[in-house]
């Protein structure tokens, strides 16, 4: 059995999709962090400040929710996930400026 990442349309939900294969939960989690920190680099520029760069996230983004085979649970939050990555992105973005 494999792994499976629901990935949630934050925006509309009907363009909700799955995603099969993963061997481990390390790597769909893995692949679903890499989900949201492409959502949150998508939202940057336009992004007024970290807490709108999240809220824009949580509309517009994209929500990866790890499915597991056998009664598993993945402790991977993609709202968390994306508030503890907020601040680190904005802070690379005016850093370069």
């Amino acid at each position: 059995m494999t792994y499976q990442l629901r990935i949630i349309d934050n925006y509309n939900y009907e363009d909700s999709y799955t995603m099969r294969g993963f061997e481990t939960m390390a790597d769909a989690e893995q692949y679903a962090r890499s989900i949201v920190n492409g959502c949150l680099r998508e939202c940057l520029d336009d992004a007024k400040s970290p807490a709108d760069l999240l809220s824009r996230f949580k509309m517009f983004g994209e929500s990866p929710v790890v499915l597991c085979p056998s009664g598993e649970r993945s402790d991977f939050d993609p709202t968390d996930y994306a508030k503890s990555r907020a601040e680190a992105l904005w802070d690379e973005k005016m850093s370069s400026l």
